[in-house]
């Protein structure tokens, strides 16, 4: 990776979550999925191997990223909101947010870094696709979305 950031900006700044910011990166997931999450998620937070982050705009939570880094320095990047290409129209805050894991996982002894888009698109292009290329990451397989509507459902 550069030593410069990939993704420059001055009103936002990317910070690793703390005991004192949990329920905040907490409360943030669950108002994006307007799920409660927040139980389970509190559980991870300042658990070995998990490190969960928060991307602030002008002071605010605007986007959040979890990483989980094995005992093998195998990192499983995810917990993500809002979601790029579903959540939200743009990937740039994602973006933001995936250099700033990997610079932190590098320096953590992380040795292999995986992450997945899920919005995933056939021809294997979009802002997605360009973000991660930018970060180092290679494409290592094509994933489909499968769903499952019973025929009484509706």
């Amino acid at each position: 990776m550069p030593a410069e950031p990939l993704f420059p900006t001055e009103d936002v700044s990317v910070e690793r979550v703390t005991p004192a910011t949990a329920r905040e990166w907490a409360g943030f997931i669950d108002s994006q999925y307007r799920l409660p999450t927040s139980p389970w998620l509190l559980a991870l937070a300042g658990r070995r191997g998990w490190r969960h982050y928060m991307l602030r705009r002008d002071g605010a939570v605007a986007a959040v990223r979890s990483m989980f880094i094995g005992a093998d320095g195998m990192a499983w990047s995810g917990i993500d909101a809002p979601v790029p290409g579903i959540m939200a129209p743009s990937f740039d805050l994602d973006a933001m947010l995936g250099e700033a894991m990997v610079r932190d996982g590098l320096a953590a002894g992380a040795k292999l870094f995986v992450a997945d888009i899920e919005a995933p698109q056939a021809e294997r292009d979009g802002p997605a696709y360009r973000n991660y290329a930018r970060l180092g990451f290679k494409l290592a397989y094509f994933r489909s979305h499968y769903s499952y509507l019973p025929a009484n459902s509706g």
